[in-house]
């Protein structure tokens, strides 16, 4: 993820919570990037990527669902709301994605800071 991804991200969380929570999260996150890095938290960012990728992979399933079925509708109506039961799922699924990213991105610059420290 490019620095300008990251700070997307960040404008996202900035206009959905506000300031005050996307400065904290960076701050917490600027004390966790700055201190020395344990086995045990590395063993910790394998845990929550897995467990991202995963929450990541049961969106993709529920949205193909989803498209099949709208695919199948024939009802005027059923077919407007399943569109926008659509909308709101490619959007989780998108938050989805860029939070396995982000975890991701963290995991392998947390890797790489562990083993320049050993």
């Amino acid at each position: 993820m490019t620095v300008h991804a990251v700070q997307d991200v960040y404008d996202v969380m900035e206009a959905r919570y506000g300031a005050a929570f996307t400065q904290d999260i960076r701050d917490k996150l600027a004390v966790v990037q700055a201190r020395e890095i344990q086995y045990l938290e590395m063993k910790q960012m394998v845990e929550i990527m897995f467990r991202y990728r995963e929450r990541l992979r049961a969106f993709i399933v529920q949205y193909r669902k989803w498209k099949h079925d709208y695919a199948l509708e024939t009802d005027t109506v059923e077919k407007v709301y399943k569109g926008y039961e659509g909308l709101f799922l490619r959007r989780q699924l998108k938050d989805a994605w860029q939070l396995y990213l982000m975890a991701n991105r963290d995991y392998h610059e947390m890797q790489r800071t562990y083993l320049s420290q050993i």
